[in-house]
């Protein structure tokens, strides 16, 4: 089986960060690495504490800002040799099952660079979220492949031959989209809109637990920030993919509506 690293990027949301690692050590089959990237957060001497007391962490801190997609990149540099990355944001969490049951989706489907899960919003807003199966046709028009998906390492680094970047800090400028554009770049651009490229977890566990906050989250600052975002990513999509974004995109995320299942 796969070997598995996490990267958990931490700036703002040092609080919820214990939670975050303690849902990732306690794994059924628990990752070979996490690493907490501190994105020169002002409390960094806390994160730094708190990994010190989880047996297991790597702790890296970035020389200055620059962002949750540089934070994501160095987290990749230093996970090198890992085969399967995941980027849990520091405010999120998983079910004990997340690991396994992503490393069984990847080996069942040797195409996929990515699986990804149905999630269960909680916070603010409390209920389920379930994503459709992979369509290419889908993703172009509305994200549904969430920032804690389980990637093959060899998605980001063919991404980042092409962009020389991998996840793109300009969207930090931009008020933020990262993964969306990297799903894009790697799914469709990269893959071409190859129909195997990507492959869902299944509908019958939400395993990805999404926190939802009342005001200031980045979906929402992002959301607010639609058109300026959307010109950056056709743009971006057509003169390095040659890929064409519909016109009929909804927004970043769309939560859908509760599930029962």
């Amino acid at each position: 089986m796969f070997s598995v690293g996490v990267v958990v990027p931490c700036y703002s949301h040092v609080e919820y960060l214990p939670e975050c690692l303690e849902s990732l050590v306690n794994q059924t089959r628990p990752p070979d690495r996490i690493v907490v990237i501190d994105d020169h957060a002002p409390n960094g001497r806390l994160i730094a504490d708190i990994c010190d007391h989880i047996s297991g962490i790597e702790y890296v801190r970035q020389p200055e800002n620059r962002g949750l997609s540089e934070a994501r990149n160095t987290g990749y540099i230093v996970l090198d040799g890992i085969e399967v990355v995941v980027c849990l944001d520091d405010d999120d969490m998983v079910a004990p099952g997340y690991v396994a049951l992503g490393l069984q989706a990847l080996a069942e489907n040797p195409a996929a660079w990515v699986a990804y899960p149905d999630a269960q919003l909680f916070g603010f807003e409390t209920r389920t979220w379930a994503q459709p199966d992979y369509d290419p046709a889908t993703l172009a028009r509305m994200n549904y492949i969430v920032c804690a998906s389980m990637w093959r390492r060899e998605a980001w680094e063919q991404v980042k031959a092409r962009n020389e970047h991998g996840y793109d800090a300009h969207m930090k400028k931009l008020g933020g989209w990262e993964d969306y554009l990297f799903n894009m770049e790697a799914l469709l651009g990269v893959r071409g809109g190859d129909p195997k490229a990507a492959v869902h977890m299944g509908h019958y566990k939400y395993w990805f637990l999404y926190r939802r906050h009342k005001t200031g989250s980045m979906v929402d600052s992002a959301n607010a920030n639609q058109p300026t975002i959307r010109r950056y990513m056709e743009e971006k999509m057509r003169l390095t993919y040659g890929v064409e974004l519909p016109r009929d995109w909804k927004q970043f995320y769309n939560f859908g509506s509760s599930s029962t299942t």
